[in-house]
This record gives C-alpha cells, structure tokens and sequence, in this order.
C-alpha cells in the first residue's frame, strides 16, 4: 500500500453504539451489545457497563421507534 494512503480511523465502540440506537435496527442495548460483538468489537461488557450510557442509549431507541422518526 502507498504510504500516501491513509486508512479510515475506526470507529469507536461508543460512537458505534450510539449509531446502533439511532438507526433503529436494535431494539435494546442488548441487542446493541450483541451487535458490537458481532462487529468484532472487544471488551463489549466494559465498555457497555455505565447505567448513564445505558440509559442515553435506550432513550435514543426509543427516539427512533417514535413515530415519524
């Protein structure tokens, strides 16, 4: 590979988690969880153990579900 090119960051585990609730294809954080795994992520329990982030994440489930989201 040239050393001119630069490969794309990776995405964090939070932003990805968050991109997860927004889309509406999770229907909880066990199924964002489940899905960060999926995506290879590691260390999905330590990253996904805050009852504030948990909590962030279901309201913006919860946003998408909405009607007319």
């Amino acid at each position: 590979m040239p050393k001119d090119v630069k490969l794309p960051e990776p995405t964090h585990i939070i932003q990805r988690a968050f991109q997860l609730a927004r889309q509406g294809q999770c229907m909880n954080v066990d199924e964002i969880r489940a899905t960060l795994t999926d995506e290879g992520y590691e260390n999905v329990t330590r990253h996904m153990a805050g009852p504030g982030l948990a909590r962030q994440l279901r309201g913006i489930i919860a946003a998408a579900k909405a009607p007319g989201a």
